[in-house]
């Protein structure tokens, strides 16, 4: 039988390749020897080579057995050489390997692959990457940098004049001038004017309308803030509440106040917040399944705490962070709903997770209230010491001993201060959006020896390089021997050359 050895071809055993034309080839006659197989056959070469060494021929060709084979060693057995060689399976059956209809796992390929299939072959290191990226085009963000100057104030003013009453309650939104000058009318002399309690003198100082009470003891008995049920300050401005109402005067109780600001119609305003997130720095190169857990891990941190992101809720088509923010005018409560979105003009949003936190802030106000009690002991008091004797009045159930000197009377002359609610924390409205990321990095990979995930059903002679089969069944009518090693490197990972 006719044998082609070739000299200076060099392939892998998990490789279909074969010898092309331009390898050194040598046609020798050759016999079975005994006792071998057409998987390992052993030939006895009939032509002498004299002293020249034939370990330069590593593969064959054996056209009676339509096979192609490795050569294992030369072996002299005076007067012959005699050759031992086994099979090469993925070489000799590489048309209808070709044609086979596989699953693949993996190929080689930097652009026919799974990019969103997590590749766990290459193991993360130990280095990473974290970005602090502070979440510009925030509605809120201007202002929280201008301080007080830059927010809102909503007053809840009880009257009843206004439709647009919340129960008996007027909610007005002024800027801070505005809320300054409500401020400075309420304590001036022009307020007791508007009250008709002074009568305003051209060119001169207000005089008294009530002959009986100095408006110096009627200042120390009225609360001017009485009639106002809450203040909280918003940090954004006024022009960005929706359905507002300009109005030239303020009604407070039964009195009209001249100043310029806005009723609110609507109780809840909305805000959007957008951000595209930046890729992993290997995901261009390596893939996009970098960009999800536990490759990359994402916190937001605002003025709603700290907020864990599952970068599974974004992928290449909701690339964008969105945040909703629903703000209740009259509470300062907010709600932050967090999710991803399309990106504009579209805005597609889907929410997964929400925080509620108070947005406002709590402004005090003053309230004054009169101990009658003490007034009318004190009254007492000075009566009895005038008259230099001792004496006890009964008011409600209340004994209370007379004589008691000056401090009492002063003492008792004089309003008690509260004050109702608190001024809230600042912190939250100064706290900045962050997005915090960090990018944990994978080891260098191998493309040519590993390839990379592509889970999908192809053709084999459509691809190229290292290719893995999820199983190696197929139908070419091979030895079963053959078939195993096939199977074998099919499943185990072979390259189609």
């Amino acid at each position: 039988m006719q044998i082609i050895f070739y000299s200076g071809f060099a392939k892998k055993t998990n490789s279909t390749k074969r010898p092309d034309n331009i390898q050194t080839t040598l046609t020798l006659t050759g016999t079975l020897k005994e006792d071998c197989s057409v998987i390992n056959p052993r030939i006895v070469i009939q032509r002498v080579m004299g002293d020249v060494a034939p370990q330069g021929f590593t593969y064959a060709y054996i056209q009676a057995f339509n096979r192609y084979y490795f050569v294992d060693d030369w072996t002299w057995e005076n007067p012959f050489w005699v050759c031992s060689m086994h099979v090469d399976p993925l070489a000799t059956w590489k048309p209808q390997i070709g044609q086979q209809s596989m699953y693949v796992l993996r190929t080689d390929s930097t652009t026919d692959y799974g990019p969103l299939i997590t590749d766990t072959l290459y193991p993360a290191s130990n280095e990473f990457t974290t970005t602090d990226d502070e979440i510009t085009g925030d509605p809120f963000r201007t202002a929280f940098n201008q301080g007080l100057a830059g927010g809102t104030y909503i007053v809840g003013i009880i009257s009843g004049e206004n439709s647009d009453n919340v129960g008996a309650i007027t909610y007005y939104a002024m800027t801070p001038y505005q809320f300054g000058q409500l401020k400075h009318k309420l304590f001036s002399d022009e307020n007791l004017v508007i009250m008709d309690i002074l009568e305003e003198v051209p060119g001169g100082d207000p005089v008294a309308k009530i002959n009986d009470m100095s408006p110096e003891l009627l200042k120390s008995m009225y609360n001017p803030y009485q009639y106002i049920s809450s203040v909280m300050w918003f940090p954004f401005y006024e022009s960005s509440i929706p359905g507002i109402s300009s109005v030239q005067s303020v009604k407070l109780g039964w009195w009209t106040y001249p100043i310029s600001c806005s009723i609110i119609k609507a109780q809840v305003v909305t805000f959007y917040q957008y951000k595209t997130l930046a890729d992993h720095p290997q995901a261009q190169d390596r893939g996009e399944y970098l960009n999800y857990s536990p490759y990359t891990r994402m916190h937001l941190v605002g003025r709603f705490g700290d907020i864990p992101l599952d970068p599974s809720f974004f992928n290449s088509s909701r690339k964008d962070l969105a945040i909703k923010y629903d703000v209740d005018l009259i509470s300062g409560q907010c709600k932050a709903s967090i999710g991803s979105s399309t990106a504009a003009p579209l805005r597609n949003i889907q929410y997964y997770t929400t925080r509620e936190f108070l947005l406002a802030v709590p402004v005090q106000i003053a309230q004054i209230s009169k101990d009658y009690l003490g007034v009318a002991v004190t009254a007492v008091d000075t009566a009895a010491n005038v008259a230099g004797n001792a004496m006890s009045l009964n008011i409600a159930g209340t004994v209370s001993a007379a004589a008691h000197g000056i401090y009492n009377t002063l003492q008792a002359t004089m309003p008690q201060l509260e004050t109702g609610g608190t001024n809230g924390s600042f912190i939250g409205a100064y706290t900045e959006l962050h997005l915090i990321t960090q990018y944990f990095h994978i080891v260098a990979e191998d493309i040519a020896h590993k390839g990379r995930p592509l889970c999908q059903l192809r053709t084999i002679n459509t691809l190229a390089g290292y290719i893995m089969c999820a199983d190696g069944e197929f139908d070419i009518s091979c030895t079963e021997t053959e078939r195993a090693t096939i199977r074998d490197m099919l499943t185990s990972g072979f390259f189609w050359e």
